[in-house]
Formats: structure tokens, C-alpha cells, sequence
């Protein structure tokens, strides 16, 4: 178990500042006998109110360190802020390619209840697209581009393999 807690530069009041200590657990080393739990799904999105129902419900299922229910980490797979709107809004003066960083700052706020505890792994949609990725790729390092030694190729967050215990998760870019 690691504890930790994340901190930055405030050029406001010249201060650093901290978030509140999180406790995380590093993967098992293989047990073909221990169950693996997984929490997987797709078009989280923050713009709905049902982002947070999502988050409830996982933190309703997560239930507590010491409880064998608990799963083991979480996969959302593509569509995660929906930060981007796809659709013209003219009388905002907003184009279809524009996107909203205050909506991937708001997807972090709504899920660190659950993602400071527990590995949040990611893979893209076609709402993480805008700007070539940027806001996607500046916020989510997932596994290297590397081939490993099962022989499975990475890059980074478009596409990647990971074990986790008796897991072999593999993570493909349909974009």
C-alpha cells in the first residue's frame, strides 16, 4: 500500500498546495487463484448528470479496503468527458471543434473519489478527438509504446496491453 497526495505551484499566493493524502494498493503479483474484479464502461461523460450517478454507484460497490467485493480497477473505455460538443452553437460562437478544458478538470473532480483509490485506466472514443487529442493526451499516460514480454505492442493511450494479477487487459484505439 502507498499513500500519497498531489501538489502544485499556486502563482496566485506565491504557496504550494496540496490535496488530501489517498492511500493505493500496487497490483498482486500473478495469482491464478485470486479473483480479479473489474469495473468497466464506456460514455461516462460529464456534461450528463448521470457521470456522477456512475461515480455513486461505484463508490456504493466499492466497498472498503477490508471487504472482498472491492474490485480491483476500473477501465473506462472512450467517450470519458464529452468535453467537446460535436454541434455548432452560434449564438455562443461556438464551432463544432471547439472544446471546454473546465469539462476534463470537472471529469477529474467527479471521479477522484474513486480514481485516487483505485487504478482508472482509459481508452479513447471519438469525444476525446478534438484539438488531435490534446486535452486526452495531456491528462492520461497509459502503458508504454513498447512491446512486452508477452509480445504485445503499446502506444501509450491509443492502444496498449497490461496484465493486472490473472488479467490480460488489452485496450484498442477505434478511432
Amino acid at each position: 500500500t502507498y499513500s500519497y497526495r498531489v501538489g502544485g505551484y499556486s502563482t496566485v499566493n506565491a504557496t504550494m498546495r496540496y490535496s488530501d493524502a489517498f492511500t493505493f494498493k500496487a497490483a498482486p503479483v500473478g495469482d491464478p487463484n485470486k479473483e480479479t474484479i473489474v469495473a468497466t464502461f464506456a460514455d461516462h461523460g460529464t456534461f450528463e448528470l448521470f457521470g456522477f450517478k456512475t461515480v455513486d454507484k461505484l463508490m456504493e460497490l466499492y466497498s472498503g479496503e477490508d471487504r472482498k467485493e472491492n474490485f480491483d480497477f476500473v477501465h473506462v473505455a472512450g467517450d470519458l468527458s464529452y468535453a467537446g460538443l460535436s454541434t455548432a452553437f452560434t449564438p455562443l460562437n461556438i464551432s463544432k471543434e471547439d472544446e471546454f478544458e473546465h469539462i476534463w478538470d470537472l471529469l477529474a473532480i467527479q471521479n477522484q473519489k474513486v480514481a485516487a483509490n483505485v487504478p482508472w485506466m482509459v481508452s479513447n472514443g471519438n469525444h476525446e478527438r478534438f484539438y488531435d487529442w490534446a486535452a486526452y493526451k495531456a491528462r492520461f499516460t497509459m502503458p508504454a509504446n513498447t512491446v512486452d514480454q508477452h509480445g504485445y505492442a503499446s502506444n501509450g493511450n491509443f492502444y496498449y496491453s497490461y496484465r493486472y494479477n490473472n488479467v490480460q487487459w488489452i485496450s484498442l484505439d477505434s478511432e
